[in-house]
């Protein structure tokens, strides 16, 4: 039996911060979000909404991105132009948070074509269910074990920070997950439903008796957003000198796997870049394309010793099982990373 199972107690506090979308699950899923009005559909009977097709709202999706590369193609030019390192970040960051533009026109739309409008949590739990039972969404292998790793450390917390539009079908769908592959423990279910936060956009009026008026919570759309709902970490970082950190604090590690998760990486006491290359050279390609125009360095989390020294750049794992691994040496060790 592995060690993060057979420990009682860990002892270092840690507050792990996941991303959804491609880092919990294998693949995409808001298209699947489709499915939520469908469920809707089919209980109303006659009285069913047209349900535009996913397609349509992509398409639209798109030619708003197009635009706003268009218009913003000049600050990436001068971005790739700045020697400053902590100053090129900077500028990124500031590049990422102008997407949120073209992010709200999206969820607007969805609004304007009443996508959402009177569905239940019922609903949303019958679709994620489904996409769970017939494989459209797979999790990635492990996450329960992590999260478990997570909930046997001393004073220690989960999080999920998604732009993910509904908060609510993130949660059924990990409730799911558990039922559907025979892991359906009281304690882990207990954890997701009371205490794990997840910070997402959601869908309104989910437990109204007719259901959302089909308006959305709006929260998280960008890296910036996500920031904002990051907790504190333990240590300063000079990129972020309004984030009052503590070294009192749990010890703040946040999982992501792409450009939306910039911030937040940079802002943890350790960012995990999770990206599924079987060796560091293509990690190491990939990650310049993902935050490209930066230069970003990594280090191999599986190959890290057991006291890090926080490096420049951000830690790489391409599975769960380095991460758990991680948070149990981490979690049980005297110090943390210096």
């Amino acid at each position: 039996m592995r060690r993060f199972l057979t420990m009682s107690r860990l002892q270092r506090p840690i507050h792990l911060v996941l991303d959804f979308d491609c880092t919990l699950t294998k693949h995409d899923s808001l298209h699947l979000l489709r499915e939520i009005p469908l469920r809707r559909n089919a209980r109303l009977g006659h009285y069913a909404i047209p349900v535009p097709e996913w397609s349509a709202l992509e398409r639209a999706y798109m030619e708003d991105y197009n635009r706003h590369q268009e218009a913003t193609a000049a600050t990436k030019r001068e971005l790739a132009r700045i020697t400053s390192a902590s100053a090129a970040r900077s500028a990124y960051s500031q590049y990422l948070a102008s997407r949120r533009v073209v992010e709200l026109q999206s969820l607007q739309r969805a609004e304007a074509w009443g996508l959402f409008k009177g569905v239940t949590i019922d609903d949303v739990r019958g679709a994620a269910q489904a996409v769970i039972a017939d494989g459209r969404l797979s999790m990635r292998e492990g996450w329960q074990q992590l999260l478990c790793s997570v909930r046997s450390a001393s004073q220690s917390k989960a999080s999920i920070i998604s732009v993910n539009w509904s908060a609510s079908f993130i949660r059924e769908c990990l409730l799911a997950d558990l039922k559907q592959h025979g892991q359906d423990r009281e304690d882990l279910s207990t954890m997701i439903e009371r205490d794990l936060e997840i910070h997402a956009n959601d869908i309104d009026g989910l437990h109204e008796p007719h259901g959302s008026s089909g308006r959305m919570q709006s929260k998280v759309h960008t890296s910036a957003d996500k920031l904002k709902y990051l907790p504190l970490s333990q240590g300063n970082n000079p990129d972020y000198p309004f984030r009052q950190a503590d070294e009192c604090n749990p010890y703040l590690i946040y999982v992501g796997d792409s450009s939306t998760d910039f911030d937040a990486l940079m802002a943890a006491d350790t960012g995990i870049w999770l990206n599924p290359a079987e060796n560091v050279e293509d990690a190491q390609r990939d990650c310049q394309q993902s935050f490209k125009p930066l230069q970003l360095t990594f280090y191999d989390l599986a190959r890290s010793s057991g006291h890090i020294e926080t490096p420049q750049g951000l830690a790489w794992a391409n599975d769960f099982e380095s991460i758990t691994d991680y948070v149990v040496r981490l979690a049980t060790s005297s110090r943390g990373p210096a």
